[in-house]
């Protein structure tokens, strides 16, 4: 718990660094003109980039060459040209038909966006709940529990005995059937397939490639499921356009995971009992 928790603070606390150092803009997506790659209410971290690494189908995040104030806009590459020594850029929305009437120049570049959290901007409708439940809630909470541990160390060192005990009955009486963790992952499977293509499930398609991203000569754009945004589907195609077909196959394997307690078997007299202290321990924690 305290390793995860030291994890946890060292990655918050990068973050928290390159953002106000301004290496990293979190911002809020609050139009659709990037549909289906970005939706509104979506929050992105924006990285600041060289103009010069900047190529056809990249997205970028820039100033409004309107001149409108505190308003940066995001949009893909369609096009780049030099001029005056200066690179020039020409953008669309994904969403949108037209290609923008403006050209966007290599000053008014804020970076591109490297990270997606679908839907949470939308609390930045009312920053007092975003404080108090994302960042001051948590950390009392963390402070309380942290703070009870230290008092009570007979609390820790029973809870360390108890998953000691846990610990040493799995590994005297548990054991993977083979031939359910077969069958598990072949229904996992089945039921993904069929899941997919049903109309009622809430799981989209993205096409990939078509201009939106560089694709391979001869490489013909091919459209994938996405229960992930697609903003991460295409930076895997960028990696490799293999890699997002392939990335199907970690639905039905999640799913497999999580019913992994199906694979195991107990043996010995205590078979039965075994299962329910397995089953109380586990939610005691």
């Amino acid at each position: 718990m305290r390793i995860k928790l030291a994890i946890l603070i060292v990655v918050a606390s990068v973050l928290a660094y390159q953002i106000l150092s301004g290496e990293i803009i979190p911002l809020v997506v609050l139009s659709g003109s990037m549909v289906p790659y970005m939706y509104p209410g979506d929050l992105i971290l924006v990285k600041k980039i060289d103009p010069n690494e900047i190529s056809v189908g990249d997205v970028i995040c820039f100033k409004d060459p309107s001149g409108r104030e505190n308003v940066l806009i995001t949009h893909r590459v369609v096009n780049v040209t030099e001029r005056d020594g200066k690179l020039v850029f020409k953008t669309k929305g994904d969403a949108l038909e037209e290609v923008d009437f403006f050209e966007v120049k290599e000053e008014d570049i804020v970076g591109t966006p490297v990270l997606l959290i679908p839907m949470i901007g939308y609390l930045h409708e009312n920053k007092k709940l975003v404080y108090f439940s994302m960042i001051l809630l948590p950390s009392i909470l963390i402070l309380f529990v942290e703070v009870k541990n230290l008092k009570n160390p007979e609390v820790v060192e029973r809870l360390e005995e108890k998953k000691k005990r846990v610990r040493q009955f799995l590994k005297r009486r548990q054991s993977i059937s083979f031939k359910r963790a077969v069958l598990t992952i072949i229904v996992s499977y089945v039921l993904i397939y069929v899941l997919l293509h049903q109309d009622f499930v809430p799981v989209q398609r993205v096409t990939i490639g078509e201009g939106k991203v560089r694709i391979q000569e001869n490489f013909d754009p091919y459209d994938v499921y996405f229960l992930i945004p697609p903003f991460y589907i295409e930076n895997l195609y960028r990696i490799n356009p293999v890699l997002p077909e392939v990335a199907i196959v970690l639905y039905p394997l999640m799913l497999s995971l999580l019913l992994s307690p199906l694979w195991k078997t107990y043996g010995g007299s205590g078979k039965i009992w075994g299962k329910r202290f397995y089953l109380r321990s586990l939610l005691r924690f």
